[in-house]
C-alpha cells in the first residue's frame, strides 16, 4: 500500500485574475504558452521564431497544465471561467472539449493511467478520458477547497472531507464508506479483506473502523503505513509496533498475543510484509497476461518487444466481440513464456527460505514450551509437596506446644534440645515448618519462573504459527496467479493451441484477400466479374510484406500505418513469413486494358490504408520488368539493408506500378539475424523441453493438478519454439510472382495479334 503524494493543480483566484499578469508555462523542450491575460494564449515556438494566438475559452483563462502521462504527451489543457476544459497539442491544434462543469473549476489532476480529474464548486468531481473527451464518471459531494480532496492511487480511490465525517470513494463513482465522526483528512487508507478500514491520520494513532464507517478502536501504538501490518488470510491482523513487538488481533481489534522483541522474527515479519505488499503491487500493476513483454517478431530487437496492453490501449483495439479479430493478434502479438513462468521469482524464492526458518523456529519454541512446561510441573508438584509437608509441621508444632509435657519428653535425652524446649518451645517446633516452607518458596517461585516462560514461548508460538501459513498462502497466490496468466497464453488454450503452425492465420488472410479486399478492388476499378477475361475471371493477385515497398509510395500513406503492426510477422509452417501488414496488388485482365488495384492491408485492425487504382490500356504498357533492389527501413540499425525484388509495370506516360517482395536472399538475411539473437539453438531448447517434460511427469512430489499445469506451460512452449524451426522459403512467392509477369506478358502480346 502507499500513499501517494498527489496534489491538484489550482485554478487562480479572484484576486490573482484582478492582476492580468502575464503567465508563461513550459510546455515541452521546444514550445512554451503566455497565458492569463483574457480569453487566449499564445503559443511560442522559440527554435523556429513562430508564435501564434489562440481564442477557445469564451472567459478569461484561469489555468494551464502541461499533460505528462505518456499517452497524453504533446498536450496541455487550459481552463476557462466559463468552465470548460480543452485539450490542445503544444503546437497549438485543438483536440478535445471537456463539458460538464456548471460552476468554476477549482483544479485539475492528471492520474496515473493518463485520464484527468476536475473539481468543481458545482459540488462535482469528474472523471475525464483525455483521449476520446467523455466523462468517465462522477462524484457528487460539497466542495469549498480542493485540500478537501486526497487521493490514493494505488488502490484507485479519493477520501472527500465533510463537515464531521470523510468519505471515501472508488474513481469508478461509487461510495466505499462514509466514516461518521472522522474531522481530520486521512493520510493513507486501506481496506481489509474483512471489509473493515485501517485509517491514517495526522498526528493521531492508526484506527480501525467498520465497514459500515463506525470506529472500532484507536491503538493504543503507532505503526507506519508502509510494512508495518500483515493482513492473513484468517482476517488477523498482524502489526509490528515501533519498539519491534509484533502483535496478533482478530479482525475486531482484540489482541490476541504478542511476540518480544526478536531481530529474527522482526525479519521473518518484515519480508512477509513486503512479500504481501509487492506481490499485491506487481498483481495490481500486472492483471492479466497483456501487461507482459509480447513479441511481434522472431528478430529480439528493441522495436520487437513491447507490452501488449499498452498497444491495444494506443490502437484502440477491442476484441471482446469478436473471436476471429482476437485470434489474428493472438498470432501476432506473442507473450514471451519466461517472463510469465518467473513472475515475482525473487518473492517466491525468499517465502520458500524464510518457510523453512520459520519450521525451525516453531520446533525450537515447541520444544521449550515443553520442557518449560515440564519443568513447571515438575516443580510445582515439588512445590505442593513441601507446602503439605511445612503445613503438616506446622500443625505438629502447635499441637506439641498445647502439650508441653509430651514434647519435653521427646527431647529429654537431649539437653540442649531439652533446654531450647523448656525457655523457647516456639522456636524448636517451627524450625520443620519454616524450612519446609523456603523449599516450598524455592519450588514455587521455580514453578511460576517456568510458567511464565512457557506462557512467553506460547505468545511466540501464536505469532510464528500465523506467520507461517501467512508464507505458504504468499506461495500459495502467486501460484494462482501463475496458473490464472499461463491460462491466458493462447497457445495453451483449447482450440489454439496449435495457432502458432499457422493454418488459421493463412486461411483467414487468404478468405480475405479473396473476398472482401478482392470485393473492394473491383469496386475502386469500376469492374465486374465479367469483365475479367483472365481465367476464372479471377484477378493476379500478388499479396507481400509492407515494409520493404517503394519509400516514394509508402512516404504517401505512412502517417496512417500502424508500424508495429507493420513490424509484426511471423514464420509458418510450409516456410512462409506472413506479416500482419501487407502491401496488396490486384492485376485485373479485361478486353482492352489492365486495371490494377493496390493497398495497404492491416489484419489486425482491420483496414485497407492508400487504396490505388489505375487502368491502362494495352497499347500503353511498354515494359513489365523485374528487378534486385535493397531497402533499408526494415533493420533497427539503418546501417544494414536488405536485397529484395521489384516489380515494374511501366506505361508510356511514364507511371510506374511498383512491387517488391522478399526473395531467398531477403528470407535467409532475417533467419540469420534470428540465429543471432538466439541464446540457444531452437534444437537445444526443443531437446531441453523435452528434458523437463519427462522431469515433471517423473517429480512424485507434484500433484496430478500440479503436474497438468506444468506440462501444459511445457507444451506450449514447444509449440512456440517449434516455429524457430520453420524455415523460411521464398519460392512461393517468387514462383507467384514469376507467374504473374508471364501472365500479364502473354496477354499483352495476344493483344498485340488482335489488334
Amino acid at each position: 500500500m502507499t500513499t501517494e503524494k498527489v496534489s491538484f493543480y489550482q485554478t487562480l483566484t479572484d484576486d490573482e485574475i484582478a492582476k492580468e499578469i502575464v503567465r508563461e508555462e513550459r510546455l515541452d523542450n521546444k514550445y512554451r504558452l503566455e497565458w492569463g491575460v483574457d480569453s487566449s494564449f499564445t503559443i511560442y515556438c522559440d527554435d523556429e521564431d513562430e508564435q501564434k494566438t489562440y481564442t477557445r475559452h469564451l472567459e478569461s483563462i484561469i489555468g494551464v497544465l502541461p499533460l505528462k502521462h505518456p499517452k497524453n504527451e504533446g498536450c496541455f489543457v487550459s481552463i476557462g471561467l466559463e468552465n470548460s476544459l480543452q485539450i490542445s497539442l503544444n503546437q497549438g491544434p485543438h483536440l478535445k472539449t471537456l463539458i460538464g462543469h456548471d460552476e468554476r473549476v477549482l483544479g485539475l489532476i492528471e492520474l496515473d493511467d493518463g485520464n484527468l480529474v476536475s473539481a468543481s464548486t458545482d459540488g462535482f468531481l469528474r472523471f475525464w478520458n483525455t483521449k476520446n473527451g467523455k466523462m468517465l464518471s462522477e462524484i457528487e459531494t460539497s466542495l469549498e477547497s480542493l485540500e478537501q480532496v486526497k487521493f490514493f492511487l494505488y488502490h484507485d480511490i479519493v477520501a472527500i472531507k465533510e463537515n464531521n465525517s470523510v468519505s471515501i470513494w472508488k474513481f469508478s463513482g461509487e461510495q466505499l464508506v462514509q466514516l461518521e465522526g472522522q474531522k481530520k483528512q486521512l493520510q493513507s487508507a486501506h481496506q481489509l479483506s474483512s471489509g473493515n478500514w485501517l485509517i491514517w491520520t495526522e498526528n493521531t494513532k492508526p484506527s480501525l473502523w467498520t465497514g459500515e464507517g463506525k470506529l472500532i478502536k484507536t491503538f493504543s501504538f503507532s505503526f507506519p503505513v508502509f510494512g508495518a501490518y500483515c493482513e492473513l488470510e484468517s482476517k488477523q491482523l498482524l502489526i509490528k509496533r515501533s519498539d519491534s513487538i509484533i502483535s496478533l488481533f482478530d479482525e475486531n481489534g482484540t489482541l490476541q498475543s504478542e511476540h518480544q522483541n526478536n531481530k529474527g522474527v522482526v525479519d521473518l515479519f518484515d519480508q512477509l510484509a513486503k512479500g504481501l505488499r509487492e506481490t499485491e503491487q506487481f498483481i495490481s500493476n500486472n492483471p492479466d497476461v497483456s501487461y507482459f513483454q509480447h513479441a511481434r517478431n522472431l528478430l529480439a530487437s528493441k522495436k520487437s518487444l513491447f507490452r501488449a496492453h499498452d498497444e491495444l490501449e494506443k490502437q484502440s483495439l477491442d476484441f471482446e466481440d469478436n473471436a476471429t479479430e482476437q485470434k489474428v493478434w493472438n498470432f501476432f502479438s506473442r507473450p514471451i513464456f519466461e517472463k510469465i513462468k518467473t513472475a515475482l521469482k525473487s518473492v517466491i524464492k525468499t517465502a520458500r527460505t524464510k518457510e523453512k526458518v520459520l519450521l525451525t523456529l516453531i520446533e525450537e519454541g515447541d520444544t521449550r514450551k515443553t520442557r518449560y512446561i515440564s519443568k513447571r510441573g515438575t516443580f510445582g508438584a515439588m512445590a505442593w509437596v513441601f507446602i503439605v509437608l511445612a503445613s503438616t509441621a506446622a500443625g505438629a508444632g502447635w499441637f506439641l506446644l498445647q502439650q508441653p509435657g509430651l514434647l519435653e519428653s521427646m527431647v529429654s535425652e537431649n539437653r540442649d534440645l531439652l533446654s531450647i524446649a523448656q525457655q523457647k518451645p516456639e522456636f524448636l517446633v517451627y524450625i520443620p515448618a519454616v524450612l519446609l516452607s523456603v523449599f516450598w518458596l524455592l519450588f514455587w517461585s521455580k514453578s511460576r519462573k517456568h510458567n511464565k516462560n512457557a506462557n512467553r514461548e506460547s505468545n511466540n508460538l501464536a505469532v510464528l504459527n500465523v506467520l507461517l501459513p501467512g508464507y505458504y498462502q504468499l506461495i500459495e497466490n502467486i501460484k494462482s496467479y501463475r496458473k490464472k496468466l499461463t491460462s491466458q497464453i493462447p497457445v495453451l488454450q483449447e482450440g489454439s493451441r496449435d495457432l502458432y503452425q499457422g493454418q488459421f492465420i493463412q486461411a483467414h488472410i487468404d478468405e480475405l484477400i479473396s473476398g472482401k479486399i478482392q470485393e473492394l478492388a473491383m469496386n475502386e476499378c469500376g469492374l465486374d466479374k465479367d469483365d475479367i477475361i483472365y481465367k476464372d475471371q479471377e484477378p493476379i493477385i500478388l499479396p507481400t510484406f509492407s515494409l520493404i515497398q517503394d519509400k516514394e509510395r509508402r512516404s504517401q500513406v505512412a502517417s496512417k500505418l500502424v508500424f508495429e503492426n507493420e513490424y509484426s510477422f511471423w514464420p509458418i509452417k510450409g516456410g512462409t513469413l506472413v506479416s500482419a501488414v501487407q502491401f496488396i496488388q490486384y492485376t485485373f485482365l479485361t478486353k482492352d486494358k489492365i486495371d490494377v488495384f493496390t493497398t495497404y492491408y492491416d489484419f489486425i485492425t482491420n483496414k485497407a490504408v492508400g487504396k490505388e487504382a489505375n487502368a491502362f490500356y494495352y497499347k500503353d504498357v511498354t515494359n513489365i520488368a523485374k528487378k534486385e533492389v535493397d531497402r533499408d527501413d526494415f533493420w533497427e540499425d539503418k546501417s544494414k539493408d536488405i536485397s529484395a525484388t521489384e516489380i515494374v509495370l511501366s506505361v508510356a506516360s511514364g507511371e510506374k506500378i511498383r512491387l517488391t517482395i522478399l526473395n531467398e536472399e531477403s528470407l535467409s538475411k532475417i533467419h540469420q539475424q534470428t540465429k543471432d539473437v538466439e541464446t540457444i539453438s531452437p534444437e537445444m531448447l526443443m531437446q531441453k523441453l523435452e528434458d523437463e517434460r519427462i522431469s515433471i511427469e517423473a517429480d512424485d512430489d507434484l500433484s496430478d493438478e500440479e503436474k497438468e499445469d506444468e506440462l501444459r506451460v511445457v507444451d506450449g512452449r514447444i509449440a512456440e519454439a517449434k516455429t524457430s524451426l520453420f524455415e523460411l522459403d521464398s519460392s512461393q512467392t517468387s514462383n507467384k510472382a514469376d507467374e504473374a509477369i508471364k501472365n500479364i506478358r502473354n496477354q499483352l502480346q495476344q493483344h498485340k495479334k488482335e489488334s
